[in-house]
């Protein structure tokens, strides 16, 4: 019975031994960005800081995670490069690949495609997306990036999956770098993670005032045209809670923060859900340092990094945050 009561103290004091730190803040506060992880290197890209929506941000910001105190730097887009925020952004070989977004007035959409090199800051356009789009999903696997539903002009949602293959941008004009896969069960803005090569919709936005809770999964090797064969309902997040920020952490998926509906007025929170991949239990995680909604995530080093977002329907914030 000691040896249990020692083993639970243990378990307690080293879940109670994670906390949030305050880290080097962003140079410029914005939310519906995309933050990502190049090496050591945390980039955030592009996003608003206009609570009416109508301008998107023309920069980036880089963060070498390795050197300490190191501040964050900012790269200007070249002119050539539309500034957006709820681009789909993803990193494969070393290189950011941004997929539409928002332009800003009108809530007028995109379909760019672009690639960004951190190495040399050198954009370059691709291939566009078979029409404008935003706030899709996006995960890749086998060499290949998959984007998933989102919003088409108009604010109609989607049901689409689109395979792109980066390795057809180099060769054979004539072939085509898109693709369809098997279409979601139901048209959404769906909130996905890539892991193991399936994907994983952590709740999905479908109009209403809170987030659907099923957990989809699809799986590419299973993609046949079918959405059946493709798609299946394995499990609820823990809330209803709407702009959470998502990301995996070593074995555990977070949701952070949020607000309690889709009203931009509503009340932000500060809650920490974590999804243990070994188990599939979730449980409570260290509470973020502010209650937003619209920030993002990211993990490199070992690290999880929280940045960013909205603390009212008109305050921003640039305030960065890592969980060690």
């Amino acid at each position: 019975m000691l040896r249990l009561l020692l083993l639970f103290s243990l378990l307690i004091s080293s879940a109670s031994a994670q906390t949030w730190q305050a880290d080097q803040p962003l140079n410029t506060e914005r939310a519906n960005f995309a933050l990502v992880s190049v090496g050591s290197s945390l980039l955030a890209i592009g996003g608003t800081s206009d609570p009416s929506g109508s301008t998107a941000l023309a920069n980036l910001e880089i963060l070498d995670t390795s050197t300490p105190l190191a501040q964050w730097s900012v790269r200007n887009f070249p002119p050539q490069v539309t500034p957006v925020y709820g681009a789909a952004c993803t990193v494969l070989d070393g290189f950011v690949f941004r997929f539409g977004g928002i332009v800003g007035s009108g809530f007028a959409l995109t379909d760019e495609v672009w690639r960004y090199d951190p190495s040399t800051d050198n954009w370059t356009a691709m291939t566009s997306m078979p029409t404008p789009r935003c706030l899709q999903g996006v995960f890749q696997a086998n060499g290949l990036i998959y984007l998933i539903g989102g919003r088409e002009p108009g604010w109609t949602f989607k049901t689409d999956v689109w395979i792109y293959d980066p390795s057809k941008e180099d060769g054979n004009p004539s072939l085509s770098p898109w693709s369809n896969g098997a279409p979601m069960p139901e048209a959404c803005e769906p909130f996905v993670l890539g892991y193991k090569g399936d994907a994983y919709l952590l709740g999905r936005y479908t109009g209403a005032n809170e987030v659907e809770k099923e957990i989809w999964r699809y799986r590419a090797s299973d993609d046949h045209g079918n959405t059946t064969s493709a798609w299946w309902t394995v499990g609820q997040i823990p809330s209803n809670d709407f702009g959470y920020a998502w990301v995996r952490h070593q074995d555990n998926v977070f949701l952070v923060g949020g607000r309690t509906d889709s009203a931009g007025h509503a009340a932000r929170v500060d809650t920490v859900h974590a999804l243990n991949l070994n188990n599939l239990q979730w449980t409570m995680g260290p509470v973020y340092p502010l209650a937003v909604d619209g920030m993002q995530l990211a993990s490199v080093g070992g690290i999880l990094y929280g940045a960013g977002g909205m603390l009212t329907g008109s305050d921003f914030t640039a305030n960065v945050y890592r969980l060690q």
